[in-house]
């Protein structure tokens, strides 16, 4: 005997779900964005640049800042 049908063996495909959090990892620590990611990250900095009363308000430092650059 087997085991249970349909009982034996792991949950799901742990496997995979494995392997799809290891591609994400490896993203992150590449630094390396989807466009889904940065259409959202251009939302969020849109939304802030507007709170802030628009471009015109920001200094040039606080701009390259918020997009990651330094010096």
């Amino acid at each position: 005997m087997a085991g249970l049908k349909g009982k034996s063996g792991p949950p799901g495909n742990m496997n995979a779900f494995k392997h799809g959090l290891a591609a994400i990892q490896k993203r992150r620590e590449e630094s390396i964005t989807t466009e889904h990611e940065e259409g959202v990250t251009q939302q969020i900095l849109d939304g802030l640049i507007a709170d802030k009363g628009g471009d015109e308000q920001i200094s040039t430092a606080t701009k390259d800042s918020s997009r990651g650059y330094s010096e």
